[in-house]
């Protein structure tokens, strides 16, 4: 009876799949356009919101503008009693006759909110591609060389950061290259480096500064 031998050296190698691939991302592009969308419409809420706030204030100052040119002009001052003795105070009476209104007092600094201010135009977001976690900084940046090293051509342009994002309810730090101005840039780039088994999908270029000297 004879035994069918096994060849230690062959292994199966998964083929690379494409269009599983170009699933893949077209997902991860469309949830980061969402996200985007979701990003955009909060954005104008708080600009409807402000531009009412200036709304309201502009016409405060303008109603507070017409009340002090109905007013009735300001009465002159009259000269000083001349029948004084000397050496006398005069009354209290002929002081008040004699002061203006409003005399003594020191003026009021404006309140901020009589100047209208124009809301802050909103940073444009930027993207990226999310090349993969790791428990600390130091794995990071090891991941960061190498592939940065391997593939110079696709990545010398980019600075990575470190992101924080959560999954299945704890915090994960990912390594995050950009930045780009479209998700489809970050999608081009994907479909550029996963035929080299690395992990990539778009993603928002946020986070902090990772330093690799």
């Amino acid at each position: 009876m004879q035994v069918a031998g096994r060849s230690s050296g062959a292994s199966a190698t998964k083929p690379y799949d494409a269009e599983a691939a170009n699933r893949q991302l077209t997902a991860a592009v469309r949830a980061l356009t969402e996200d985007r969308d979701k990003i955009n419409a909060r954005l104008a809420a708080v600009e409807h919101n402000m531009d009412d706030m200036t709304g309201s204030i502009r016409s405060e100052i303008e109603a507070a503008k017409s009340s002090a040119a109905a007013a009735p002009a300001q009465q002159p001052a009259q000269p000083w009693p001349a029948a004084q003795p000397a050496g006398a105070a005069p009354a209290p009476a002929t002081i008040a006759a004699i002061t203006p209104p409003g005399a003594g007092t020191s003026p009021q600094p404006p309140s901020p909110l009589t100047e209208a201010t124009a809301p802050a135009a909103p940073a444009p977001l930027e993207y990226g591609v999310d090349l993969g976690g790791g428990a600390t900084m130091t794995v990071l940046k090891a991941r960061w060389l190498s592939i940065a090293a391997a593939h110079p051509e696709l990545l010398a342009s980019m600075t990575p950061v470190v992101a924080v994002r959560e999954r299945a309810g704890h915090a994960e730090l990912r390594l995050v290259a950009g930045p780009m101005t479209s998700p489809e840039a970050a999608a081009q780039l994907c479909a550029a480096l996963i035929p080299f088994k690395l992990v990539c999908r778009p993603s928002l270029y946020d986070g902090q500064h990772l330093a690799v000297r």
